[in-house]
C-alpha cells in the first residue's frame, strides 16, 4: 500500500491570515488593474475572478476544527462500542469461573483473550479487536460447556456476537473517518499552497510595478500584509477584552433599582 504524499504548507501564517491577506491583495489588484495589465497581459477581470475562485475553494474545505467535529462523533461511538465489548468479556469471564476449577482459570482466560484485555481498556484498538475475536472463538468452541448447570444463558453468545460486530463496524467507521480527514487536510494544504503561490506572484509583480513608489510597493509585500493582520487581530482581541471587563450587566442595574425602590417603599 502506497503512503499518502506528505504536503507541507508553503505559507508561514495561519489559514485565516492567508485568506485575509489574499482578499486584500485581490482588492488591491482590482483597484490597480490598469497598471498590472500594462505589465502583463494576463492581468484581466477574468484573472481576478479566478483568484476569487481559488480563495473560495480553499476556504470551503473544512478546517481542523470542523474535521474534528466529525471525528469526535465517530470516536465517541467507537469508545462506547469498546466499553460494551470489554464489559461483555468480563461477563464471559464470570461464566468461565463458574464452569472450570480454579487451577484452569489462567489457561481458560488466556484462551478467551485475557492477554489483550488491559490494552483494550486503554483504547488500543487492535487489542480490542483481538480480545473480542479471541472471546468469540472461545464461545464458539466452549459454548455448550459454559451453558451447563444453568451457568451461561443461551442468549449470551448472540449478545456477545452483536457487541463484537458493533465494535468491528465502529472501528471501520473510525478508520475511514481518520483516512478521510487526512485526505481533506492534504487537499486543503494543497489548495492553500496554490492560493499562496498565485498571491505571491501578484505581490512580486506589484513590487516591480511600483518599485519607485514606496507606499504602493509596501502594499504588495505579503510578509508586511500578514504582520499587519496579526497586529490588528491582537488589537481587536485586546479591545474586546477591555469591553468585557468593563461591561455593565443591565439586569444587575435593574435589580439594584428595584431593591432601592422596595427599600424606600418599606420605609413609607
Amino acid at each position: 500500500m502506497l503512503k499518502a504524499k506528505i504536503i507541507k504548507p508553503t505559507y508561514r501564517c495561519t489559514q485565516a491570515e492567508l485568506y485575509r491577506a489574499s482578499q486584500i491583495v485581490i482588492v488591491q489588484l482590482h483597484e490597480n488593474l490598469k497598471d498590472f495589465a500594462k505589465f502583463k497581459s494576463k492581468y484581466t477581470t477574468d484573472f481576478i475572478e479566478n483568484l476569487q475562485t481559488h480563495l473560495a475553494n480553499a476556504q470551503a474545505l473544512p478546517d481542523y476544527h470542523k474535521r474534528n467535529l466529525t471525528n469526535d462523533s465517530v470516536y465517541t461511538q467507537l469508545i462506547e462500542a469498546n466499553t460494551i465489548g470489554t464489559l461483555q468479556w468480563q461477563i464471559l469471564k464470570r461464566y468461565i469461573i463458574a464452569a472450570y476449577p480454579q487451577a484452569e482459570y489462567a489457561t481458560q482466560f488466556k484462551m478467551a483473550g485475557l492477554n489483550y484485555y488491559t490494552k483494550a481498556c486503554l483504547k488500543h484498538w487492535d487489542s480490542s479487536r483481538q480480545l473480542l475475536l479471541a472471546a468469540q472463538n472461545y464461545l464458539n468452541q466452549n459454548g455448550d460447556l459454559l451453558k451447563a448447570n444453568e451457568n451461561m444463558p443461551p442468549h449470551f453468545p448472540t449478545v456477545f456476537n452483536i457487541a463484537h460486530i458493533n465494535f468491528s463496524k465502529q472501528l471501520f467507521n473510525f478508520q475511514q473517518s481518520e483516512q478521510k480527514a487526512k485526505q481533506v487536510a492534504l487537499q486543503k494544504i494543497a489548495n492553500n499552497n496554490m492560493l499562496f503561490g498565485l498571491i505571491s506572484e501578484v505581490c512580486h509583480d506589484g513590487r516591480l510595478i511600483y518599485h519607485s513608489d514606496l507606499g504602493r510597493k509596501t502594499a504588495y509585500t505579503i510578509s508586511k500584509l500578514i504582520a499587519d493582520i496579526k497586529k490588528n487581530a491582537k488589537l481587536v482581541a485586546h479591545e474586546n477584552k477591555n469591553i468585557e471587563k468593563h461591561a455593565i450587566n443591565v439586569n444587575d442595574v435593574n435589580f439594584g433599582k428595584a431593591s432601592n425602590w422596595n427599600s424606600n417603599r418599606n420605609s413609607l
